[in-house]
């Protein structure tokens, strides 16, 4: 934890805290503590969306997901993968397109992290085509604020087990709960 400061403001309000876990297990933590001490709180990825929705009065604090930023399994043959939700999706396709895929996925934003862009249903002009990442979400791991962590969907495009969480928390804002990592299909790079 460490003190708020100008450049944590969401929407010109500046957080008491600011939490950066570096474990799955740490936000879960940390969120159920925000929740028993009543803290207003607001989740981050890359920031690059905080002025969405209506302005806060105040912010107690602020938990970002910039550490969560690992690709958990890229699964080539399926043609699916799984990556924290802190990771940008910039650097995700980067990493997807050693293998000739690609998360058709546009943000406007040059940081937008894969849990933002879930949580926000951040989509560029590619969603009349490909869809939106709800559209392309096939599982999620959510951090709950009773400090629970909960897994959604799978790892394979035909799967049907369960509830699908991750349809619910997209456009959610992170009101429902902390997206952890997110398992999308992919498609292959277009070679035009």
């Amino acid at each position: 934890l460490r003190q708020g400061s100008v450049e944590d403001a969401v929407d010109g309000v500046v957080p008491s805290v600011v939490a950066v876990p570096e474990r799955p297990e740490e936000l879960t933590q940390v969120l159920a503590a925000a929740t028993l001490d009543k803290q207003l709180t607001v989740l981050r990825g890359g920031g690059s969306k905080l002025g969405w929705g209506r302005p806060p009065d105040r912010v107690d604090l602020v938990i970002t997901t910039e550490k969560l930023n690992a690709l958990v399994a890229h699964r080539h043959g399926d043609m699916t993968v799984t990556a924290q939700a802190g990771m940008p999706l910039t650097r995700l396709n980067g990493l997807l397109a050693e293998h000739g895929q690609h998360l058709p996925v546009e943000s406007a934003f040059a940081n937008a992290t894969v849990g933002g862009i879930v949580a926000t249903s951040d989509a560029g002009p590619m969603r009349y085509r490909f869809g939106t990442p709800r559209d392309l979400l096939i599982g999620v791991t959510l951090a709950m604020t009773d400090g629970r962590l909960v897994n959604a969907g799978g790892t394979v495009v035909k799967n049907v087990a369960g509830y699908d969480l991750g349809k619910l928390v997209s456009s959610s804002h992170g009101t429902l709960a902390a997206i952890v990592d997110v398992t999308f299909k992919l498609l292959p790079v277009p070679h035009a």
